[in-house]
């Protein structure tokens, strides 16, 4: 802007704002507060005294931060020669620590102990994993574990049918196995084909594979006593498992998974081939004791063939489909066929796991008998709704379950809590219980509270009523130990469920119709304190019994079952098909 006196105007100073006051002294603001020229030579003089003296003493505070700055300098010198010193001295002190750390001088005991808690429930050949992360923190650790049998017993092994001869499995296998000595193998193996072209070379071209690796690795199969055995479709490696390429006669523990579900029917079509012999590879095992099965491998039709059942002790059965077996259509009319009411004479552990909402539970037990059952778990994914109940109790549900001692009862029963009740009733000598049901804690504890029956009109009530003589229903008289796992608990639920607790663990601890409850423990995934304190408070009463209020804890209990395998090969499945819609490289184990 143009200056009416001729001259240029200049940027006005913000002088009015408080940084202004701040930096400028008193005696030159009236100079500053405006932009017109210093006419007045006294003016001008006072403000070149300003400027003298401002020089001068700016002049004094150079010379200062130049002092200063000159001993940082030297500090900074001094620092570095002094770090440079103690560098050694450092290097030293940490040798010494390095040398004198307890981690060094452990026994070897203490270092397998170690190793043992650091083994995954699957133990794989990934270096994200124990045993083989461990080998690689130093020298000692790797010939220490190299050493130690028993890091390498147990081994689950994938195997892409596609990349088989590249990667080569069966050395991994060889070198894992090596290392456990003498010590008796578990192994678990999954076959997987991602490619879509595995099969152009024909049956002849994939028997030739798969025959190659077991072959590879037969040296091994006399000391394998569990054996897991997990493909798209099982039953076509079985032929593997006979002389010459893999016999495994000492196995105690066999587990075979479906990875893709077929129907029956073409179950039954692959039992009635030519090649149905080969189908018998598990028959003669004598040793056989355990055995876990994925639908439809079953002990109805062909699969009453398959397996030594009389001399299993435990089982391990999963049912997907509600369709049942025709036995005269799937079994022929061989000398090796038995009667339609299979025994298990040994079987003494049986677990029945149900996936499908057609399927009642009566059906797993129809056609077969369990004389020396004693320990059953029996758990399914669907609202359990007992359609077929007349009324009878325990109807559904065979003899052999009055002789059982041991039951644990998983699933949702929310619609059908007195099926529940029924199979108590049924399983009346039970001294262990553990249910985790579906089902709301009230009604969980109303299910093992014995109510009342009046001898004169035998009408069942909850409370008490006029009637003269009243006796409890026993419902599992002998139960000592018992585990219920409950969802969450509000306020407003609490006040009704303690009198229910209360009145349940009354009668187990004091009734004359019973035997003494030993231990109780209430287990929950999530605890509202309060709640937690009123029931300890509750349970703190009955001195009778050990009890525990507490978390829910999932451990490992030492054997991979069907369902913990299945689910982790179900996750890396989803990992390869995720990565491959993605153009990710494909995740492999081996």
């Amino acid at each position: 802007m143009a200056n009416p006196t001729g001259g240029f105007s200049r940027p006005e100073i913000p002088w009015g704002g408080e940084d202004f006051k701040m930096n400028y002294p008193d005696n030159l603001v009236p100079f500053l507060q405006h932009n017109s020229p210093i006419t007045s030579q006294i003016a001008r003089d006072r403000i070149h005294e300003i400027l003298t003296d401002t020089e001068q003493s700016l002049a004094v505070l150079e010379r200062e931060l130049s002092s200063v700055d000159a001993q940082i300098l030297a500090l900074q010198q001094r620092r570095q020669e002094l770090v440079q010193q103690a560098t050694p001295g450092r290097m030293t002190l940490d040798a010494c620590k390095k040398a004198l750390a307890p981690i060094r001088n452990i026994p070897l005991e203490i270092f397998q102990e170690i190793v043992l808690h650091a083994l995954p429930p699957q133990p794989n050949p990934t270096l994200k994993q124990a045993p083989m992360s461990l080998s690689h923190v130093c020298r000692d650790w790797r010939n220490a574990l190299l050493t130690f049998p028993h890091a390498w017993q147990e081994l689950f092994l994938e195997v892409d049918i596609t990349t088989i001869y590249q990667r080569k499995p069966q050395n991994t296998v060889n070198s894992w196995f090596r290392r456990a000595g003498h010590l008796p193998l578990s192994f678990y193996i999954h076959f997987h084909h991602d490619g879509p072209h595995w099969h152009q070379g024909g049956v002849e071209m994939f028997n030739s594979i798969v025959a190659r690796f077991f072959n590879g690795i037969n040296s091994f199969s006399p000391r394998i006593r569990h054996l897991g055995l997990s493909a798209d479709q099982v039953l076509d490696y079985f032929l593997y498992f006979e002389e010459p390429v893999f016999p495994t006669p000492n196995i105690h523990s066999l587990m075979l998974h479906m990875n893709r579900p077929i129907s029956r029917a073409q179950y039954v079509a692959i039992t009635n081939t030519d090649e149905r012999e080969s189908l018998f590879a598990f028959k003669k095992l004598l040793k056989l004791q355990k055995l876990s099965l994925d639908d439809p491998i079953t002990f109805h039709g062909p699969g009453r063939l398959m397996f030594p059942w009389s001399q299993l002790t435990d089982l391990d059965l999963t049912r997907d489909e509600a369709d049942e077996f025709d036995d005269e259509s799937s079994t022929d009319d061989s000398d090796e066929e038995e009667d339609a009411t299979l025994a298990h004479h040994h079987l003494e552990d049986l677990r029945v796991c149900i996936h499908d909402e057609g399927i009642r539970h009566n059906w797993c037990f129809e056609a077969c008998r369990f004389p020396r059952l004693r320990l059953l778990h029996l758990s399914h994914d669907y609202e359990f709704v007992d359609d077929g109940s007349d009324g009878e109790v325990g109807q559904d549900f065979p003899p052999e379950f009055s002789s059982l001692q041991a039951l644990s009862v998983e699933g949702d029963w929310s619609e059908s809590p007195e099926s529940l009740q029924q199979l108590y009733t049924a399983a009346a000598s039970i001294t262990k219980l553990s249910v985790m049901v579906d089902l709301d804690t009230l009604s969980v504890l109303k299910t093992l509270t014995p109510r009342y029956c009046s001898s004169t009109d035998e009408q069942w009530s909850d409370e008490d009523s006029n009637t003269s003589v009243k006796e409890p229903e026993l419902i599992m008289p002998n139960l000592s130990s018992l585990t219920l796992v409950v969802g969450a608990i509000s306020d407003d639920e609490l006040p009704e469920i303690l009198k229910w607790l209360e009145l349940m663990l009354t009668f187990r601890s004091t009734a004359g119709h019973f035997k003494l409850l030993k231990k109780f423990r209430l287990l929950s995934r999530s605890w509202d304190d309060t709640v937690l304190r009123r029931i300890q408070s509750l349970l703190e009463c009955y001195s009778e019994f050990d009890f525990e209020v507490g978390g829910l804890w999932h451990l490992h209990r030492g054997t991979t079952t069907c369902a913990e395998w299945k689910a982790e090969i179900t996750h890396r499945m989803s990992r390869r098909a995720i990565a491959r819609a993605r153009g990710l490289p494909v995740p492999i184990r081996e």
